[in-house]
């Protein structure tokens, strides 16, 4: 039988999950730069993301920027959802060029995704217990 801890990323692997950060105030014409696996320790099993979605309910417009790479910046308009996918995200920077900030207004879902089934039928062939209990 497997032990809690490997059923758990079994399901993990094969689900995805999704992490929710609230970002805090910041103040107009301000940087925030955010290390996922510093500032959120117990996330570094899940990294790198795959995606982000961007929820501004501010009235600024800000640049988020995916591992502080400038050639992945990307605008969010104020009252505006944008989702951002293809990269592996580790670290990211959001700049308010405009008003202050508060604390709740910018929220992140981010989301790594589940093992595609081809993956994970590969991987349960190459499990012997597996190949005992489907028979194959």
């Amino acid at each position: 039988m497997l032990p809690m801890s490997q059923l758990r990323k079994n399901v993990r692997e094969v689900e995805g999950v999704i992490r929710t950060l609230n970002i805090g105030a910041m103040d107009a014409s301000s940087t925030l730069q955010y290390n996922l696996e510093d500032r959120q320790p117990n996330w570094v099993k899940y990294l790198p993301f795959d995606s982000v979605t961007i929820i501004n309910d501010s009235g600024a417009d800000i640049v988020f920027c995916i591992n502080q790479d400038i050639d992945r910046a990307t605008g969010v308009p104020a009252g505006s959802i944008k989702n951002i996918s293809g990269y592996g995200i580790f670290s990211f920077t959001v700049t308010n060029d405009a008003n202050a900030i508060t604390s709740g207004q910018i929220r992140m879902d981010f989301e790594r995704q589940g093992m595609v089934s081809d993956n994970f039928t590969k991987r349960i062939s190459m499990n012997p217990l597996a190949k005992i209990l489907l028979g194959v």
